[in-house]
């Protein structure tokens, strides 16, 4: 993902200025990357980069590129979320699979082991 504290103080001034970075993390470390990306291989006084910048991200508000980035952000990160979840099962299902084992010959360590589920 972006990181937002890889952006310069200066830029990130300008974003919180243009509204941008509040309402999800990491838009503020993609805009900065893509800004970087096209405008590195130039040498720009500091002020000149400023006047970039702010032009650059009111550009890309117009176009709608900072909420379709937005958008973007957002689904990843619940996607990240939902993946690292342990699935959870009742007592029930817990019970089966300990039934189950019991009468398929399982080691006795099997039925005084922790589920995922106990763990956290």
């Amino acid at each position: 993902m972006f990181d937002d504290s890889k952006v310069p103080e200066w830029a990130n001034r300008i974003s919180v200025a243009k509204g941008l970075g509040f309402e999800t993390p990491g838009l503020k470390g993609l805009m900065w990357s893509h800004f970087y990306e096209h405008s590195s291989d130039t040498e720009f006084s500091q002020f000149e980069l400023e006047r970039r910048l702010g032009n650059f991200l009111e550009g890309s508000i117009r176009r709608g590129s900072v909420s379709k980035a937005n958008k973007i952000l957002k689904c990843s990160r619940v996607n990240l979320h939902n993946q690292s979840q342990p699935v959870k099962y009742s007592a029930f299902v817990q019970f089966e699979e300990k039934y189950k084992c019991y009468f398929s010959g399982a080691p006795e360590e099997f039925f005084n082991r922790d589920t995922e589920y106990q763990r956290k």
